[in-house]
């Protein structure tokens, strides 16, 4: 990250406008610790509000006039932004981010109430806490078994093909 930012520093202060950055975060990659050092490159002011692909409609998912974007965000948007941008994302061994997927969710779901577990934003750590293993990742319906496909079976290659996070409809 320290070449990054004394990129981006040399890039400000020589008088140039320096690159818009994008970091697509892949969950459990990481990326806390990323986005906390990019905070440190741009003022609050310069950071895309869409943190989530949730946060925004399919084709929002960068609005204009930002330097960085960044978080649990689709890319379709990237080739609207300038040619100049710098874009990047990390990598983990899939087998640690799926275990640590699994294990967020359970730690996550304990410190939310009923009413919050009941929600159909929350139904992955419901089925999470009150089902097995073997059920979470094999079992429940059709819409289910995409869920489990499409954010644990090869979600890289999902991800950099499509340039979206799948969503459980």
């Amino acid at each position: 990250m320290g070449s990054l930012s004394r990129w981006y520093k040399r890039t400000k202060t020589g008088g140039t406008v320096p690159p818009v950055v994008v970091f697509p975060h892949i969950p459990k990659t990481a990326g806390q610790t990323v986005l906390e050092a990019l905070k440190q490159l741009v003022p609050e002011e310069a950071f895309s509000p869409v943190r989530t692909h949730a946060n925004a409609a399919p084709d929002a998912q960068m609005p204009s006039g930002y330097r960085l974007y960044a978080g649990h965000i689709d890319w379709v948007d990237l080739d609207t932004l300038p040619d100049d941008r710098f874009a990047f994302t990390v990598l983990r061994d899939p087998r640690e981010r799926i275990a640590s997927f699994y294990f967020y969710l359970i730690r996550e779901a304990a410190k939310l109430s009923a009413e919050e577990l009941a929600s159909k934003a929350r139904t992955n750590m419901r089925t999470v806490t009150s089902v097995s293993a073997d059920d979470y990742f094999f079992g429940g319906d059709r819409a289910w078994q995409r869920f489990v496909h499409d954010h644990y079976n090869n979600f890289y290659c999902s991800y950099l093909t499509t340039r979206k996070i799948l969503r459980l409809d």
